[in-house]
């Protein structure tokens, strides 16, 4: 976790990961969605679209869980506007910071719809019982205790609110020869500088190797276990941006290491592209959009 959270503060404080919309697109947002939130909210780290999968009506409340830059809380803010509340709670706190920023830089945003924490959630969920209408995630249940998760949301559901979240789903494991680099990655705190096509991919198999990435029936059976029905997969979508650029897709990014000399990690780039260049990364992994509901008694 600690290795992810250094990750992820490094993404927030990254100036040039932003107005990523290409891949916001491809990840499943529209451009009339993205066209409403300022630059530094469209990194495009997102797994799908949960937003798209909610039928928001004004007054509702919403709670985003690992809300990131903010962008799934914005859009969520737009549709429950002039009453309702979206919040968003994340554990990085340049995250939330950057959060905060955007919902000042959002003209179709009043803040006083929003509200971001920073947040341990495998903690739990610090709200009321039966207080919000929908939950969503993106990205961020591979990395959290589910099924205590899964209860928490639960508890903060309203009878009948729903949970929508978008993750990295496994389709099989990896052969041995990439696992092994992958974990050499991860030994060495080898992290894609930016976020681009290839970036996005390394990151997937990163997850992958990490055994971050979750086992669809597994999720669905954890949600019936917590009591929730209509569970489902909504959304199957391959990893983004593979299809139409294939050659970003088997080619790895620009990389920076903690661990590593320059000489080191451009031999490491090697020795993998070697490896991922005879591989397709939607045969491993896929990024689903599920949704399950809490009942109404």
């Amino acid at each position: 976790m600690d290795f992810v959270k250094e990750e992820y503060r490094t993404l927030a404080e990254d100036e040039t990961v932003r107005n990523n919309k290409e891949l916001m697109e491809l990840t499943g947002y529209n451009s009339k969605q993205l066209d409403k939130l300022p630059p530094d909210a469209i990194m495009g780290i997102s797994c799908g679209n949960p937003t798209v999968e909610c039928d928001l009506l004004p007054g509702m409340r919403t709670l985003d869980l690992g809300c990131g830059p903010g962008t799934d809380v914005l859009l969520c803010a737009m549709k429950v506007a002039p009453d309702g509340m979206a919040v968003g709670v994340d554990y990085v706190p340049e995250m939330v910071e950057r959060a905060v920023q955007n919902a000042k830089k959002c003209p179709d945003v009043d803040e006083d719809n929003t509200d971001f924490r920073v947040g341990d959630l495998n903690a739990g969920i610090n709200f009321p019982d039966n207080y919000f209408d929908y939950v969503t995630a993106n990205c961020c249940l591979c990395l959290l205790d589910q099924p205590k998760v899964f209860r928490e949301v639960k508890r903060v559901l309203k009878p009948g609110g729903y949970f929508v979240f978008s993750e990295v789903t496994v389709k099989k494991t990896l052969p041995q020869k990439a696992d092994d680099l992958l974990q050499e990655a991860f030994g060495n705190q080898v992290i894609p500088k930016g976020n681009d096509v290839a970036s996005k991919v390394f990151r997937t198999y990163i997850a992958l190797a990490k055994g971050e990435a979750i086992v669809p029936s597994e999720i669905l059976d954890l949600l019936k276990e917590a009591g929730f029905q209509k569970v489902k997969i909504i959304v199957p979508r391959h990893v983004p941006g593979t299809k139409k650029y294939p050659e970003a897709a088997k080619s790895t990014p620009r990389m920076v290491s903690e661990k590593l000399t320059p000489d080191g990690i451009t031999d490491f780039k090697k020795r993998l592209d070697g490896v991922l260049s005879d591989l397709d990364i939607n045969d491993f992994a896929s990024f689903d959009t599920f949704s399950s509901q809490k009942p109404d008694r």
